[in-house]
């Protein structure tokens, strides 16, 4: 018994039982004669636009060699059945014809309704052959061609939709158009994600500055917003009164940003220097000026992540060691890349000013000679000129500075370590002194030759005084010999 109850429920709900006439309303389209020809059997009739009885909405005949029987009860569905051997498809297209036929925005004039039903009959029998005449069997007219073509084309553009695909991969930053078609008009679109939607000329674009996933739903307007309805009589032609167009597309947009890799280089490469471009701290503003997004520079590089578009980056605070670069660099970003930046060292004159003393004054020394070092790397060879001077550019770093030529008999300076930095003021003076030698160790011996007579001898050490060796340059020795007269005479 409850299956019995649920079946007649479920009858209930696909078919309506109630009586249903249709009738040839009272809207004849004047001079509008159609042919149907199925190659066995032919009628032609003057157009009618058939009517329902009791809301007098007007219906499609889906029979074009059957006649409508005024006095036949229908029996309505909602859903396609088998009854009316229509595929699903068939059955789709006719709704579409009959929505773009008849009523719709623009098509008033009756006329369209006999265009409509034409090719309504045509898609379910497209063997058949069908056609306009001046009278019932009269001779073929195309006085509706203008309005066949034109049905014909939005019925077209519908079916074929707008080719979409469910979910797009997208880039932030850039305006995509999504769809070009005029079919758009038809549709409204809801948007779930507050994405940036922009409609105009028949063109759907989406944008986002943001990354993520969007969600669109395009939905068909609709100017008839009941379901369609199909009537069945066993001795009449079957009828069609359509419905809205349940047509929508889900559309997911996932927008990703691009990557934007800054590499910090030295403008000029020096093997001896061992600063770093790591520390420098950038800005990054989009078009309009506004600050997207600050980085510091580490392991030489910089990422930022970001929509496409045009940006400016700039030098907040640069390396140590290094000039800050003022000028914004303009960064046109049209999909992940690359970008280079280049820094300037900042040089510091190393000024050396070179003397030697001879107790008493000090000499500006030619042609000494220094070698600088970075550790153990040597970076150059350094001269005095005629002042005594030498200057030099250095960047910031630990430098050596090692005297290897000077004056004979002068003691060479000792090696100066210094840095550079942002204290280095840059001034180093050198004075070499003399060498210091031991006074020769002269032996005074008397000799008595008689009461009063002393012979006095001086003795000088024969290392002193042994040429043979050339231990000792010669005004030594002369300053030996002007040493034992002085003892003698004076």
């Amino acid at each position: 018994m409850k299956k019995i109850i649920l079946l007649l429920f479920l009858l209930c709900l696909v078919c309506n039982v109630k009586a249903v006439y249709f009738y040839y309303g009272d809207e004849l389209i004047p001079n509008m004669y159609m042919v149907r020809d199925s190659g066995t059997s032919a009628a032609s009739a003057v157009v009618y636009v058939a009517k329902k009885n009791d809301t007098k909405e007007f219906a499609y005949c889906l029979e074009p060699l059957i006649l409508l029987n005024m006095d036949s009860n229908y029996t309505e569905y909602n859903y396609n059945n088998t009854i009316f051997n229509l595929s699903d498809e068939t059955l789709k297209k006719i709704n579409i014809i009959a929505y773009y036929g008849y009523k719709y925005p623009g098509h008033d004039d009756n006329v369209w309704y006999g265009v409509a039903q034409y090719l309504i009959w045509k898609a379910i029998y497209p063997t058949y052959d069908f056609y306009f005449t001046e009278t019932r069997f009269g001779s073929v007219v195309n006085w509706y061609d203008d309005k066949v073509l034109e049905l014909s084309n939005l019925v077209n553009k519908e079916l074929e939709g707008f080719n979409l695909r469910n979910r797009y991969e997208l880039k932030t930053g850039e305006e995509y158009t999504i769809i070009d078609n005029d079919l758009l008009k038809e549709y409204e679109i809801f948007n779930y994600n507050n994405l940036d939607v922009n409609v105009e000329n028949n063109k759907l674009k989406v944008k986002s500055n943001k990354a993520g996933a969007y969600h669109l739903q395009l939905r068909h307007k609709n100017w008839r917003t009941q379901n369609y309805f199909l009537y069945h009589s066993d001795d009449a032609q079957d009828l069609f009164i359509n419905g809205f167009l349940d047509i929508k597309y889900d559309l997911v947009f996932n927008f990703s940003n691009v990557k934007l890799t800054v590499y910090k280089e030295d403008s000029i490469l020096l093997e001896y220097s061992n600063l770093t471009t790591d520390g420098a701290i950038y800005n990054l503003y989009d078009k309009d000026h506004n600050l997207v997004d600050t980085k510091t520079v580490n392991d030489g590089k910089m990422e930022f992540e970001i929509p496409l578009g045009k940006y400016y980056l700039e030098e907040i605070e640069p390396s140590y060691g290094y000039l800050k670069d003022d000028k914004r660099k303009i960064i046109i970003v049209n999909d992940n890349m690359d970008y280079t930046v280049y820094e300037e060292k900042i040089y510091k004159p190393l000024f050396i000013h070179k003397q030697y003393s001879d107790k008493d004054n000090l000499y500006d020394e030619e042609n000494a000679y220094f070698e600088l070092y970075s550790g153990d790397y040597l970076i150059d060879t350094l001269i005095t000129d005629e002042k005594g001077l030498i200057e030099y550019n250095l960047p910031y770093g630990d430098y050596s500075l090692k005297q290897v030529r000077g004056i004979d008999g002068y003691i060479l300076s000792e090696v100066i370590d210094f840095k550079v930095d942002d204290e280095f003021v840059g001034n180093i003076d050198i004075v070499n002194y003399k060498e210091e030698v031991d006074e020769p160790l002269i032996e005074e011996k008397k000799e008595v030759l008689g009461e009063n007579i002393v012979l006095l001898r001086y003795e000088v050490p024969d290392t002193l005084i042994n040429y043979e060796t050339a231990c000792y340059p010669i005004f030594k020795i002369i300053k030996l010999i002007f040493y034992v007269f002085k003892k003698i005479y004076l």
